[in-house]
């Protein structure tokens, strides 16, 4: 709702009445980043229940999440690592600190602790990706293949574990790939259709614009997401009631939806579903980047399709690849380094689809202007 100063009061006083509460801290440290981008201040609570419970691991361990989300990747590592030496035997602190080492670049360390958790379970989905991103980094893709076989086997639904593995086929040369990341057939893009009361396409994208602009009051990324740097991020679009042109998003992008699912047989099902179905499916979010704002490169796990539509693009375009869509480029370091394979050039109204399994992101831009997206996935179930 915007309401950015009531929301601070809640968590603060949520805080007073429990100051050890790990979603509250994360969240109030979260509201604190996004509308500052200044880390100590986020932190500041943080900071204090570090201090006042410092056997509540949990807290430690978030802390060294958190700070890995604001950039303090080295900060964050090093905090993790001291937790892990307090409960050698607790296989999430092995694995957090796993994904700690990767962040900050230490692969050896990071192949080391996740090891270690998978040694006490061997079929902990986290701990295996962890070790599978380590051993990509330090150039043994045929390691990390028995290890991934295992987990799409455990996990088949899960679109990230089928992206670690399809940069394992290309590390490798396997045919399967190319199938996989067919890019002329399987990323498509299609005019918005003006929905009902709008003239035109045009009329419906300048009031989109006017309503998203007005909601991008947030000065820094949230935690979790790719977008990083000069961005920001809002939610849950088709649900704002109070803007008539985002409550008609679904109206303009149903038809292409259904006309991209016939383009791919892991998602000709979706067309038999009534239209209220396949709205229910939707998850939507909308990105706002300027200058060194960008996107890593990502998948969507819990996602069949996804999608991105610009509604605002940086000039100039046709100078690209800068601030363009970006395909087949991974979000994890590789050796050797894999470079994007595909790239698609934004035109203001017009929706992209693409399967969630594929790596994709946004080459930096260096220009003035402002790159407006609404992002769409339609989830699994």
């Amino acid at each position: 709702m915007g309401r950015f100063e009531e929301a601070e009061h809640a968590y603060e006083e949520a805080l007073k009445r429990k100051g050890d509460d790990i979603p509250t801290l994360r969240d109030h440290a979260q509201l604190l980043w996004m509308r500052t981008g200044n880390a100590d201040k986020a932190l500041s609570r943080f900071a204090t229940a570090s201090k006042l419970h410092p056997n509540n691991l949990g807290v430690q361990l978030a802390l060294s999440r958190v700070m890995g989300q604001m950039g303090l990747k080295d900060e964050g590592f090093a905090l993790a690592l001291e937790i892990a030496k307090r409960a050698p035997a607790a296989p999430a602190i092995q694995v957090a600190t796993a994904n700690a080492a990767n962040l900050s670049g230490d692969h050896v360390q990071a192949l080391k602790f996740a090891r270690a958790a998978r040694a006490i379970d061997t079929h902990d989905k986290s701990a295996g990706l962890a070790e599978v991103q380590a051993l990509l980094a330090l150039g043994e893709p045929l390691k990390a293949n028995v290890i991934i076989e295992q987990q799409c086997q455990l996990h088949p639904q899960d679109q990230y574990v089928r992206a670690m593995q399809a940069i394992i086929w290309r590390l490798l040369g396997d045919a399967r790939y190319d199938k996989l990341y067919d890019y002329h057939r399987l990323v498509r893009a299609y005019e918005l259709i003006a929905p009902k009361g709008w003239r035109s396409v045009e009329q419906y994208v300048d009031e989109v614009r006017e309503a998203l602009l007005e909601r991008h009051q947030f000065h820094a990324h949230p935690f979790d997401q790719s977008v990083k740097g000069a961005g920001s991020q809002i939610t849950h679009i088709e649900r704002m009631a109070d803007s008539p042109a985002l409550s008609a998003w679904t109206e303009a992008t149903l038809p292409s939806l259904r006309d991209y699912c016939l383009c791919d047989e892991r998602t000709s099902h979706l067309v038999e579903e009534d239209d209220q179905t396949l709205v229910n499916r939707y998850k939507t979010w909308s990105i706002r980047l300027k200058r060194s704002g960008r996107h890593t490169d990502h998948v969507h796990p819990d996602g069949i399709i996804s999608s991105a539509c610009h509604i605002l693009a940086p000039e100039p375009l046709n100078q690209g690849p800068h601030g363009w869509l970006r395909f087949g480029k991974p979000g994890v370091l590789t050796k050797p380094v894999l470079e994007a394979e595909y790239h698609h050039r934004p035109d203001e109204g017009v929706i992209v689809f693409f399967p969630s399994y594929i790596w994709h992101g946004v080459t930096p831009f260096e220009g003035d202007g402002t790159r407006l997206t609404i992002a769409m996935d339609i989830a699994q179930n």
